[in-house]
């Protein structure tokens, strides 16, 4: 199935998103951006804690009013890959296994991902909670074309400098199955029988309030090695977290020019989205 970026000719992106996995510790810090921020990909899910107690968790972040560490919480980690994912494109395809991912700010591309925390229910847990102590989101940037990938002229992925918006998002979207058979999420469908509540994903229906804490709307250059965008727990309400599957989503939504390609969990050889989330057990 021809990707995204070939379909659209000159306006070229790189669509599609996914993976899910945890495999080491996590140490204090969390996410960082740049080339030491990826994690190892894999299709196992590990959930990886480190207790601490006093001060604040990893990950770069602030939860604002949403949890504080303190005497008597022992601050725990866990990190977890996106294990489904796609991209909104306008053209209406499916793009859900796609090798490459990306936001185009230019042609209205969209991204979706799905992390499932079953694997470290008291992650999800304190989400329900509201004792987080941070949330932080880590995209790995494609530069070059992987085989067989059209990416743009010269198997350079497109770039440009802009802001990007995240958003929780509801659950009920499918990634497609392998092929880009029709069967997964598009612009206008969420399900083959189910439409978005406005094209895009764009409707008050399809997601939440913006999540982004630090950079809250910030401006990226499209070129980052990672991007790490710390997320606002409080935002996260019952309504966009599935409680049956341990399961959340994100939209991503750029904004103001913004293209950036990054890893989907079909690229193998970089690490794909993950979500990293410190949070307050109460037992110290």
């Amino acid at each position: 199935m021809a990707s995204a970026l070939a379909l659209l000719g000159s306006a070229w992106s790189c669509a599609s998103i996914i993976g899910a996995d945890f495999d080491k510790p996590f140490e204090s810090g969390g996410a960082s951006a740049g080339t030491g921020g990826a994690h190892a990909t894999s299709n196992t899910a590990s959930a990886s804690t480190t207790a601490s107690s006093g001060g604040g968790g990893g990950g770069g972040s602030d939860a604002g009013d949403d949890a504080e560490a303190g005497p008597g919480c022992a601050v725990m980690m866990a990190g977890f890959d996106a294990t489904a994912d796609t991209s909104l494109v306008s053209n209406n395809g499916v793009y859900g296994n796609d090798i490459l991912a990306d936001v185009n700010a230019g042609i209205d591309i969209r991204a979706l991902l799905r992390f499932d925390l079953k694997a470290a229910p008291a992650a999800f847990q304190a989400i329900q909670a509201k004792t987080v102590v941070s949330l932080t989101l880590t995209l790995v940037h494609v530069a070059m074309t992987a085989t067989n990938q059209t990416c743009g002229p010269g198997g350079t992925c497109p770039h440009a400098p802009g802001m990007l918006h995240v958003y929780p998002a509801r659950n009920d979207w499918n990634e497609g199955t392998p092929g880009n058979n029709g069967d997964g999420a598009t612009w206008t469908h969420r399900v083959p029988t189910a439409l978005w509540g406005a094209p895009g994903a764009k409707a008050a229906t399809d997601h939440g309030d913006p999540a982004a804490l630090a950079p809250a709307t910030g401006t990226f250059t499209g070129l980052e090695p990672t991007i790490t965008v710390s997320l606002d727990p409080s935002v996260f309400t019952a309504t966009w977290l599935d409680a049956t599957q341990h399961q959340l989503s994100l939209l991503l939504a750029p904004e103001s020019g913004l293209i950036y390609c990054f890893a989907s969990k079909e690229t193998g050889t970089l690490a794909r989205a993950h979500l990293d989330i410190s949070y307050c057990s109460g037992d110290q």
